[in-house]
């Protein structure tokens, strides 16, 4: 971050002074007294647990000189800044908005239902090919999380990639309000958050809330195959440029295969085909993911034997379609969350990966999907009834929706309710020559059957 003066501090959060200490200048802003660095403003966010408020001695011992603080009954130590707004959350979201619109670095704006962790960071790869870029760090997509990314970039940046993420109606205004981008990119809309946007047509209204605060001259990215493409086509003021599967998109992939190291496809570019792509992933998600980087990274500048000579170097994030084996046994880690189409997708890849042994599934719950919870969690279930698998595994109340129907159809099935209480039984389970899947949303921490697996498994010759 490059320093701001209190003065402008006070500007962005239309704030007042209610103690004057020494310090006159910002150059990092903390939220956390548990990572404050001396010399770092403090902004005492207050949640639904936590009051920063409180937390003022703390955060000077640490070494902050400025505090913002929303109560003014504080115990400001001598010798400390105290700026006083109505609302911090707001405050620290006024400094970034007010911050970024000093930065010269264009800024990119990904939300979507699915797939925004892994689009940011194959076209962070990719646009490293040319360009000083930084992006969001892991999940940090929210009202907190998006300022601290915008405080670190600096005049050496030439670009700046954040991930939005949302779960209320309004957050993405906000959002890109305060990010100011100059692309955007939309991955897609699907059943996720359900509990606070209702149906699908809600997802849709708040994510394309983004649209509305952007002007015309901002080039917009989306999934052609998605099923709400038309109702973005409605809303976006400016330029389109397309990607998507088998279809007349921009970037389209087409005649997409499962190989030994990899998905392959034939790529094409405006109608033209320019080359054949090896992913080093199973998951076909995963194309559709790098179309999307490969239409900002076009656009930006960066040419395809750049970006073809980075292929090699994609990952994925943790916990998303991670292959690995422990002893002859293959573990596909894609607990990180989980949705209806997200876990749809899963499940068709460990369709097409090619197994010795038995293919195992452990189903986590799916959160957040409101009074349609019972019918997702049946719908997977008939899925997996009907498919390769052959035993699942259910942890949490809603995935036992799954296992009843995966029983009608006479699988082997189990169900728990904890991780915890499942770990032994799967390690117990498998044996070399089989594959496990594990599937399920955040609270699930369905991650520790993995670390479960590597710690204690001890195969037997299948």
């Amino acid at each position: 971050m490059e320093p701001l003066s209190l003065k402008e501090i006070i500007r962005a959060v239309n704030g007042e002074i209610i103690t004057s200490g020494r310090q006159d200048v910002c150059a990092s802003i903390s939220t956390d007294t548990r990572t404050l660095k001396k010399g770092d403003t403090f902004v005492a966010l207050k949640g639904d647990n936590f009051d920063g408020n409180d937390y003022i001695g703390q955060a000077v011992s640490a070494g902050a000189e400025i505090v913002i603080v929303s109560r003014k009954d504080c115990t400001i130590p001598a010798g400390i800044t105290a700026v006083y707004v109505d609302d911090t959350l707001r405050a620290l979201g006024d400094i970034a908005s007010y911050y970024r619109s000093r930065l010269k670095c264009r800024v990119i704006a990904i939300t979507g239902s699915n797939g925004k962790t892994t689009t940011k960071e194959f076209l962070k790869t990719c646009l490293a090919a040319k360009y000083s870029v930084i992006a969001t760090e892991g999940t940090k997509n929210n009202l907190v999380g998006v300022p601290q990314t915008i405080f670190r970039a600096d005049s050496s940046h030439d670009y700046l990639i954040l991930e939005l993420g949302i779960n209320q109606f309004n957050e993405m205004s906000r959002l890109a309000q305060i990010a100011q981008p100059d692309m955007a990119l939309l991955t897609g809309i699907a059943p996720s958050h359900l509990e606070y946007f209702g149906d699908m047509d809600g997802v849709f209204r708040a994510k394309s809330e983004l649209f509305h605060q952007i002007s015309a001259d901002v080039p917009v990215f989306l999934n052609k195959k998605d099923s709400y493409y038309s109702q973005s086509l409605a809303v976006v003021k400016g330029k389109v440029k397309s990607f998507g599967i088998e279809c007349d998109a921009d970037f389209c992939a087409k005649h997409i295969a499962i190989q030994e190291k990899g998905i392959e496809f034939k790529l094409y570019e405006n109608g033209s085909e320019i080359g054949t792509v090896l992913l080093p992933f199973y998951a076909e998600h995963t194309v559709i993911n790098f179309l999307a980087a490969l239409a900002v990274a076009r656009e930006c500048g960066v040419n395809w034997d750049a970006i073809k000579n980075c292929i090699g170097s994609l990952s994925l994030p943790a916990m998303r379609m991670q292959v690995f084996d422990v002893s002859g046994i293959r573990i596909i880690n894609d607990a990180y969350n989980a949705n209806p189409v997200s876990t749809r997708s899963a499940l068709m890849v460990f369709e097409r990966i090619p197994v010795k042994g038995k293919k195992v599934m452990v189903f986590g719950d799916m959160r957040e999907l409101g009074a349609d919870s019972e019918r997702f969690h049946k719908e997977i279930g008939t899925l997996i009834a009907h498919s390769s698998i052959d035993v699942l595994v259910c942890v949490g109340s809603l995935a036992r929706y799954a296992a009843e129907e995966v029983m009608r159809e006479g699988k082997r099935t189990a169900a728990y309710d904890t991780v915890d209480d499942a770990c032994s039984f799967v390690s117990e389970l498998l044996e070399t020559g089989d594959a496990v899947l594990l599937k399920g949303s955040r609270a699930n921490r369905l991650e520790k059957i993995a670390q479960f697996l590597q710690n204690n498994i001890k195969p037997t010759v299948a």
